[in-house]
């Protein structure tokens, strides 16, 4: 079953609705999708949101960026992860940190149709790890480069 299909506004709603209803702290979100897919710009625009208007501390990161201390003192409320496509690396990542697996998993394309049907395999499949929470696609038409 592939998941629903999100504008970008709706994706941004959305992440700082569960963000600002999670049980757990911080709240672990995962964007991914092609490059220049609208996903720093997603992030950012949550985290100025959940502080400005919520005073909630997260942090953004690209896979990888930020040494454990830096997360630590800045994922309070939640994390926002952006990544082309996972590698195994952020689920053990997010396991030592926080001993736990994502909570939101995102794919930003900037067309949902020229999603080939690899690409909708590879997102789909059960066994996938990162994918058995991914909640939305999101068709982001702004996006700087555009699939076709």
């Amino acid at each position: 079953m592939r998941p629903a299909i999100i504008s970008f506004e709706q994706a941004q709603d959305h992440i700082i609705k569960e963000v600002l209803h999670a049980e757990q702290k911080p709240y672990l979100v995962l964007l991914m999708g092609d490059p220049n897919s609208g996903k720093s710009t997603l992030a950012r625009r949550c985290r100025e949101s959940l502080y400005n208007n919520h005073q909630l501390i997260g942090i953004n990161q690209i896979s990888g960026d930020n040494p454990d201390d830096v997360v630590f003192k800045y994922a309070r409320d939640f994390m926002i992860i952006e990544d082309v496509f996972p590698c195994g690396n952020i689920n053990s990542y997010l396991q030592r940190l926080f001993s736990r697996d994502l909570d939101l998993t995102l794919f930003l394309t900037s067309s949902v149709s020229a999603i080939t049907e690899g690409e909708w395999n590879y997102l789909t499949r059960r066994e996938n790890l990162f994918f058995t929470n991914l909640g939305y696609i999101v068709e982001n038409s702004n996006a700087r480069i555009k699939r076709v």
